[in-house]
């Protein structure tokens, strides 16, 4: 079995990961900037650790992968839109780029990076495969979250330009708390809505599959079955990269 470091430990995502990961055996350590999530984390049978991405330096969070030597790393943090861009650009971007600095400096390779969906140079236009509601709906989010779209998508590609991790990033819709059915879409769907519950499955899916190493896939709701849609997306050349 196999034991997980979570950034971000104590947001919904990270939690149904970590839910999904210790049913199957696994072990979480779940990352968090204070003490308010430590009931809930424990609840689902993970360990809470205190650091803050905002306040950490790269040393520090060396320091943590060196006690824990973990198989992977989920990062799963953000700021929630809270603070301003400031506040997004330290914790999205500024943060994510901490954590991969450490994994290279503590020789920690696995990583599955919980991102946005559609995040693309938007001079270039939309994906050829989006339909008009698509890219109104991409409008409508570059419109309302032009610095959570600019810091995820620069954070990204820091990550695709690094040799060294063996990284998948997951781009999930707008996120709800309904619960999964066990379905989704995976690599280039429509823009939509998808499960909390769904993503963090698709992260432990994806964090177990070789094949996914160095793909960057969309994540919605849909009819697949999650391990099927994981399997389809590796073998079927569908990368929702648009850099």
């Amino acid at each position: 079995m196999s034991k997980f470091v979570v950034f971000g430990g104590g947001g919904k995502v990270a939690l149904k990961f970590a839910s999904s990961a210790i049913k199957k055996g696994h072990s979480v350590i779940a990352v968090v900037r204070n003490d308010s999530h430590d009931e809930e984390i424990k609840s689902v049978g993970a360990q809470p650790h205190l650091l803050s991405l905002e306040e950490a330096s790269v040393q520090d969070i060396v320091k943590l992968l060196d006690t824990e030597k973990p198989d992977g790393v989920v990062f799963s943090a953000g700021s929630g839109g809270k603070g301003g861009e400031e506040r997004t650009k330290a914790v999205d971007y500024e943060g994510a780029l901490k954590v991969f600095d450490a994994m290279e400096s503590a020789n920690v390779h696995r990583i599955v990076m919980v991102s946005a969906t559609d995040l693309r140079d938007t001079s270039k236009g939309y994906p050829e495969y989006y339909n008009e509601a698509s890219r109104k709906l991409s409008d409508r989010m570059y419109q309302a979250i032009p610095a959570y779209m600019k810091y995820k998508r620069l954070a990204d590609l820091d990550l695709y330009a690094r040799k060294s991790l063996r990284f998948t990033i997951v781009r999930p819709g707008g996120l709800t708390d309904d619960k999964t059915d066990g379905r989704c879409e995976l690599g280039r769907p429509q823009l939509g809505k998808v499960p909390r519950e769904t993503v963090g499955e698709i992260i432990l899916a994806t964090m177990l599959n070789k094949g996914s190493y160095g793909q960057v896939w969309d994540l919605m709701e849909g009819s697949t079955p999650i391990g099927e849609a994981v399997e389809q997306a590796v073998e079927g050349d569908l990368s929702s990269w648009h850099d």
